[in-house]
């Protein structure tokens, strides 16, 4: 059996998270989740993920260091947040900004475009 695409979402608000988790997983990816910029990096020095999904703030603040490990890790991500992408540091740069509101299969179609195999 082949192995599920790993997606990882940063996200602070619960369900959000929630609704993001349950649409991946029965779109057939294995999904990890953090809330914070801490969680997050903690993950991310032991796991590498095939895709990202990432709000730029977190219950700590901007996730500029989580977006620049992605880039790092040759990761491609989606930055799904209300902060316009003017506004972002440049670290989202790579990423793909999508408008938070938008239904959680919006962001299936994008991951599973960009998501390996």
């Amino acid at each position: 059996m082949a192995k599920k695409a790993v997606v990882f979402v940063a996200e602070d608000e619960p369900l959000i998270a929630f609704d993001l988790q349950l649409a991946l997983c029965d779109a057939g990816f294995t999904v990890a989740l953090a809330a914070s910029c801490e969680e997050a990096q903690r993950w991310l020095a032991d796991e590498r993920p095939d895709v990202a999904v990432l709000d730029v703030r977190l219950t700590d603040g901007e996730c500029v260091a989580v977006a620049k490990t992605l880039v790092l890790l040759g990761v491609p991500f989606v930055v799904h947040t209300v902060v316009s992408q003017e506004e972002c540091d440049l670290a989202f740069a790579s990423g793909k900004f999508i408008a938070k509101a938008v239904h959680p299969q919006e962001i299936v179609a994008l991951v599973r475009s960009m998501a390996p195999g």
